[in-house]
C-alpha cells in the first residue's frame, strides 16, 4: 500500500450531519462524547461511544451522524 494511502495529508474541521458527506481516512475527537459513522463500503451506521478527548479513529468513513456527541470533530482526509 502507498505511503499516501496510509498518512492523511489534510484536515478540515466537520460539522456532523445526517445528509452532508463528510469522508475521511480518519476522524479527531477534541471534546469527549459519542461519534456515529458510516464507515466506507459499510451498509450500516456504528457508534463509538465514551470517546475521550485526543482521540483518533482511524477508520475510513462517509457521514459522521448529526447524533454524535463529541465535539471538535476533525476529518483526516
Amino acid at each position: 500500500m502507498p505511503l499516501n494511502d496510509q498518512v492523511p495529508a489534510n484536515a478540515a474541521a466537520i460539522t456532523p450531519s445526517d445528509t452532508a458527506p463528510n469522508q475521511g481516512i480518519g476522524l479527531y475527537i477534541g471534546g469527549d462524547g459519542n461519534v456515529t459513522l458510516r464507515p466506507e463500503g459499510a451498509t450500516a451506521d456504528v457508534t463509538f461511544i465514551g470517546l475521550r478527548a485526543g482521540t483518533i479513529l482511524p477508520v475510513r468513513f462517509i457521514y459522521v451522524r448529526a447524533t454524535s456527541t463529541a465535539t471538535g470533530l476533525v476529518r483526516l482526509y
